[in-house]
């Protein structure tokens, strides 16, 4: 046996399609007769190490076969205690196997002699359930535990007329994957592991054809194939697809509940990925959903979602909106409804469901604190109360919350930030002493009612940069505003202050 140890002949090269337990009873078949403990115990190559992956028996392996090591540990599915570990990737035992449960037998009958029969990798998914070479349904395996090796009858209609169609495409997904060829050009998909994209798939296929409490080992191998095909179509589409499959699912919701959260609104996707899904990385399924979440969600500063801390608001909901304004609910329903954030006549439980952008509803808050009611816009704004309820009544003054009816006082308030934004359109105006050319400054009060216009209409003009305009030194107000009226002869020149 000291010769074969350097290099056993005839060489048996592994197929990179197989798993590692095949190539190793293959050549236990070949070279001794018997299953791989013989021939590994011959070797002096502890079995137990080498199915976990240790490199020294990995390497000793090799030399006894010439065989890189590389090569071997390709083939190799390492089962641990809570997971298994396949090219250096994490999945679930649920999902990967090194026990091959089912074979193609046309694969095996081409390979030839029972020693050159061999495991392929892609029948250890328990997701595939198709060849993609020949188009026919694997068959239950039928090898021999003690040899590792997969029988086939050969014999006419021996096992029955296949099951043949086009597989579906996660199949192929998964073939290329091992075969290292490119795939469809998805940097989505590309990013995964072959797990992660096969157990996202079968989430968020599962949801959307079979509700929001789908269990996937309740329903039948053919549902289950159907959810994984569904949802591998959505993550070969990329985020942009992903989030638009998170949208239908959210829309499906049946949750009524004012403060439904991401489990009722997202299902068993949502469970999976924050109480199941922390042994494995699902991949960025989980920030998909979380992003997600966020922005379509009331969730507050600070709050945990999928095992990250919010940094900053999106939405408000109704309820957190109220809240922060120190308003009762159903007075900021109405308020809403009359700036039209919530539909006119909207129930108590609609609106509740509603989100509303954070930055807007801030600015809203903060303008409704720093309110100013009609009875006080004459002395912040510098002008009388009869031209300022004139100003109000032609729009030029628009209030914070629209009246309830045309030309209605009461209650009335008006945002300080819209105010100043008035007095800035003054502040702009040129400093002006005198008269200009020949014209004589007036106020506007004073030009309208020396029959130059009326004052409110000689106001907006000057608001809006449709009539030239100066002001008096000093702060910015409606009555230090100057405008030119006609002319005198002998008028001085004015003293302009830029």
């Amino acid at each position: 046996m000291g010769e074969l140890m350097a290099c056993l002949l005839p060489h048996i090269p592994v197929q990179p399609d197989e798993t590692l337990n095949s190539f190793l009873a293959r050549l236990a078949s070949f070279h001794t007769g018997m299953g791989p403990n013989r021939i590994l115990a011959d070797l002096g190559i502890n079995k137990v190490a080498l199915l976990r992956g240790e490199a020294q028996s990995l390497d000793a392996l090799s030399q006894a076969t010439c065989v890189d090591s590389r090569c071997l540990s390709d083939g190799l599915i390492v089962v641990r205690q809570r997971d298994v570990l396949f090219r250096g990737q994490q999945a679930a035992k649920t999902s990967l196997s090194p026990t091959v449960k089912a074979f193609c037998p046309d694969c095996v009958a081409a390979d030839g002699a029972p020693h050159e029969r061999r495991h392929r990798i892609l029948w250890c998914f328990s997701d595939v359930r198709w060849c993609p070479v020949h188009g026919r349904r694997l068959s239950e395996h039928s090898g021999d535990p003690s040899t590792g090796l997969p029988c086939v009858a050969l014999s006419k209609g021996a096992a029955g007329p296949p099951e043949v169609g086009a597989p579906p495409k996660f199949v192929s997904f998964v073939e290329n994957r091992l075969r290292g060829t490119a795939l469809d050009g998805s940097a989505w998909i590309d990013t995964q592991s072959i797990d992660q994209v096969l157990t996202a798939s079968a989430m968020l296929g599962g949801v959307l054809e079979h509700g929001h409490d789908v269990r996937l080992n309740r329903i039948s191998p053919d549902q289950r194939e159907a959810a994984v095909e569904r949802g591998y179509r959505i993550m070969a589409g990329g985020r942009a697809a992903i989030v638009e499959a998170l949208t239908e699912i959210r829309s499906a919701s049946t949750a009524t509940a004012v403060q439904a959260g991401p489990l009722a609104m997202y299902g068993s996707l949502y469970d999976w990925l924050d109480r199941r899904a922390n042994l494995i990385d699902p991949g960025p399924i989980r920030d998909a959903l979380r992003d997600h979440i966020v922005e379509h969600s009331a969730v507050e500063t600070g709050e945990t979602i999928l095992g990250e801390e919010v940094k900053r608001r999106q939405f408000y909901s109704l309820q957190s909106l109220a809240d922060s304004m120190g308003l009762d609910r159903r007075r900021l329903s109405r308020l809403l409804q009359k700036l039209g954030h919530i539909p006119a006549g909207a129930t108590d439980a609609e609106s509740g469901r509603l989100v509303f952008p954070a930055d807007a509803m801030e600015e809203f808050c903060s303008d409704w604190r720093n309110a100013i009611l009609l009875h006080d816009v004459p002395d912040y704004i510098g002008a009388s109360k009869r031209l300022t309820h004139a100003l109000y009544a032609a729009g030029v003054l628009e209030p914070l919350v629209p009246a309830d009816e045309p030309g209605a006082v009461r209650k009335v308030v008006f945002s300080q930030r819209s105010l100043d934004r008035l007095l800035g359109r003054i502040a702009v105006l040129p400093i002006a002493e005198g008269e200009i050319e020949d014209h004589r400054l007036m106020t506007v009060v004073e030009a309208g009612q020396r029959g130059f216009g009326l004052a409110v209409e000689l106001a907006s003009c000057v608001l809006t940069g449709c009539m030239p305009a100066y002001r008096k030194p000093g702060e910015p107000r409606l009555d230090r505003i100057l405008i030119p009226v006609g002319s005198e002869a002998g008028a001085s020149p004015p003293i302009v202050v830029a």
